[in-house]
């Protein structure tokens, strides 16, 4: 603990030190979190990752992806065998969390998910 605290405190002259990187990431434009848009309709949505479960079936799977998509979501990336990412309406969030609860798929919100 002492010796972190030591390295904490030396000052960050060098643009590469850990300290340095941390306090420009968290200081900056490169680190704003997205702005999360509204449907056409103006209903808000949520950042979330959706992730299917090891017995999820593929019915299950499409039924899932098609009801964000006929929502008006923004989906952002499709990983077959793990699930998708994106801005979908917080209705639906709400439903595929539970419905999710019975075939193993699990959401999550992502605001902070890729920021280190």
């Amino acid at each position: 603990m002492l010796l972190l605290l030591t390295l904490l405190a030396v000052p960050a002259s060098d643009p590469n030190t850990p300290a340095a990187m941390v306090l420009r990431f968290t200081h900056s434009d490169e680190c704003k979190l997205p702005e999360t848009p509204a449907t056409c309709a103006g209903a808000a949505q949520k950042d979330v990752i959706v992730q299917y479960g090891k017995n999820t079936t593929q019915a299950e799977k499409d039924l899932l992806l098609n009801a964000a998509k006929a929502s008006g979501a923004s989906i952002k990336d499709v990983m077959n065998n793990f699930g998708f990412t994106g801005f979908i309406p917080e209705n639906v969030v709400e439903l595929m969390s539970a419905h999710g609860k019975t075939c193993g798929v699990t959401v999550y919100e992502n605001g902070c998910a890729g920021i280190p």
